[in-house]
């Protein structure tokens, strides 16, 4: 029960456009019998040359499915998927020859609504040439491996045997323009062959990930190679580089191979400018373990920086602070006097409503004392240290950049509270999760990966869910998207004995202007690193506009090129 249409497709030169009947979701009947021409005349295929059908649906999925030569005659079965979609499908063929191409004129295809079908699938990319080019290579892959333990397992019989026939056994790919060619020797010394296109038989990115799984990402996607996608929240296009392969593994430890990429420009709209993005808000001055009245409370600070002078300030609360609350100085400059900041209260760390606000500080030392606050110490665990409640902190796993690179929340549910003195972010109600415009094949395709950092030396404060933190240590994170390190770009450590990572091979033998930032309009940009500047609680590791790293506050607005593995 077959429908087979003949038609002739000149592959030397356009002709009135052809168009074919189909019926959509139609199964296993459907099929063009198509006589290649050259400028009129018959032309013959090949030996070694592969055909496909190269559509794109009505609705824009797209479909590359082999085809087959009979008598000279290309043969091509309409798939299901083919014809998911009704509408007119525009279509041609494409002759594969290991590097080459050669494409037909374009033909139509009429697919006519289905009445009914309780089965019909779903439309999407259909991309069985692939999908058949790296089932190959996994046969042959898994050939090699059962060779491989065969051999294994005669050594104790045969030692000499066993070693002459594993010297056979070779998997190898050799890189090419377009893609790869991969070969696989067996004991007996035959060799299976199969070559991977990357323009054009590797086009969606569960192919990519299949790809870099089979560990051939290295020959198909070098170090370099870029892929794009579309962020629905801005309307940009991002470009992914492939900064590095193997070097960032998979957090479940299961996956061997992993591919690195990071966004080739920092974080920007469709016109191309960068956003900004604040890494941590600063911090309030005091926790609430207990309840804290009404009344009279005094502070002494003993860190002298621009106008904040040492001194013991007093303030009056008129309401009381519930048990989880905040008392927040509300300061993020070094060139206002402490008398010139005005307290408030919250009774959550996550509330952003306050209790009270605009309470005067002034010089004096009245009432109850709350303790002594130095730069980067406290006297009491409830109390802060200054650079934090001035600047914010730059502990990587508790900072607000890092929630919205692993969020796809909408616009004012991306931040929540990590630690006790967190405060919400100035881009808390404007920003929504980086994830949120993502295409979800592309996000289907990134694992969480261990992700190497380190605290500070100075001043932690442990986390919220629990999560206790010391100075001078290395800690990982699962995460899906994350910052890069200083050594990943600069390949040099704070401390070579608190390694937060490794130099990426993209950016091995660089120069600072080869690692200068940009946006997508062209303009050099600061932004954001993971490292944190060891010597400070509140300091953060950037790239420069001059390509050099430095250090900043962490209530800084800079920009962020954002990071993932393929695995």
């Amino acid at each position: 029960m077959e429908i087979r249409q003949k038609l002739s497709l000149d592959f030397g030169r356009d002709t009135h456009p052809i168009t074919v009947f189909a019926k959509q979701n139609d199964t296993k009947t459907r099929f063009l019998e198509i006589t290649p021409l050259n400028c009129g005349q018959a032309y013959a295929i090949e030996d070694g040359v592969t055909p496909r059908l190269q559509l794109t649906k009505a609705d824009g999925h797209t479909v590359l499915n082999d085809a087959t030569v009979e008598n000279g005659v290309i043969v091509v079965e309409l798939t299901p998927q083919a014809l998911a979609a009704a509408g007119v499908a525009v279509a041609e063929i494409g002759l594969y020859k290991g590097e080459a191409l050669l494409s037909s004129q374009i033909f139509y295809i009429d697919v006519e609504r289905a009445a009914f079908d309780k089965d019909a699938p779903a439309s999407s990319d259909e991309f069985n040439a692939l999908t058949a080019a790296l089932a190959e290579v996994n046969t042959v892959a898994e050939r090699a491996a059962t060779i491989a333990s065969e051999i294994a397992n005669e050594a104790a019989d045969n030692a000499n045997g066993a070693a002459e026939g594993a010297e056979k056994v070779n998997i190898s790919a050799v890189q090419t323009e377009t893609g790869a060619t991969i070969s696989v020797t067996d004991r007996e010394g035959t060799v299976t062959t199969v070559h991977i296109d990357t323009l054009t038989a590797v086009n969606t990115w569960e192919d990519i990930k299949n790809a870099v799984r089979l560990g051939l990402g290295a020959k198909l996607f070098p170090v370099g190679y870029e892929f794009t996608t579309e962020d629905a929240t801005t309307g940009a296009v991002i470009t992914w580089v492939v900064r590095d392969h193997d070097k960032h593994a998979a957090a479940n430890g299961k996956l061997t191979h992993s591919m690195t990429l990071e966004a080739k420009y920092v974080y920007s709209n469709s016109a191309g400018t960068y956003l900004t993005l604040v890494f941590d808000a600063y911090e309030a001055l005091y926790y609430a373990a207990e309840e804290i009245p009404a009344g009279t409370y005094n502070f002494t600070w003993n860190y002298a920086t621009g106008s904040m002078v040492n001194g013991t300030y007093q303030f009056t609360l008129t309401k009381a602070v519930p048990a989880g609350g905040q008392i927040v100085l509300g300061t993020n400059s070094s060139s206002t006097a402490i008398t010139g900041c005005k307290i408030a209260t919250y009774a959550t760390v996550a509330a952003t409503a306050a209790i009270e606000s605009g309470i005067v500080v002034t010089e004096g030392s009245e009432g109850t004392s709350l303790g002594t606050i130095a730069a980067t110490s406290a006297t009491s665990e409830n109390l802060n240290c200054a650079q934090r409640i001035m600047w914010g902190s730059n502990n990587y796993a508790q900072s607000a950049a890092r929630q919205w690179l692993n969020s796809d929340a909408a616009e004012g549910s991306v931040w929540t509270p990590t630690n006790k003195f967190d405060r919400a972010p100035s881009w808390a109600t404007s920003k929504a999760g980086f994830m949120k415009g993502l295409p979800a094949d592309f996000l289907a395709a990134v694992q969480p990966a261990a992700i190497p950092c380190r605290t500070n030396s100075v001043f932690e404060v442990n986390s919220l869910d629990g999560t206790e933190f010391s100075v001078n240590n290395v800690y990982t994170l699962n995460d899906m998207f994350f910052m890069l390190s200083r050594p990943e770009i600069y390949g040099d450590w704070d401390s070579s004995a608190i390694k937060d990572g490794e130099l990426l091979e993209y950016y091995e033998g660089f120069t600072n202007i080869e690692r200068i930032k940009y946006d997508a309009a062209g303009s050099a940009r600061y932004c954001w690193l993971r490292s944190p500047n060891p010597g400070d609680a509140s300091y953060e590791r950037y790239v420069y506009t001059s390509g050099a790293w430095y250090g900043y506050s962490a209530i800084g607005g800079y920009g962020v090129a954002p990071a993932c593995i393929i695995a």
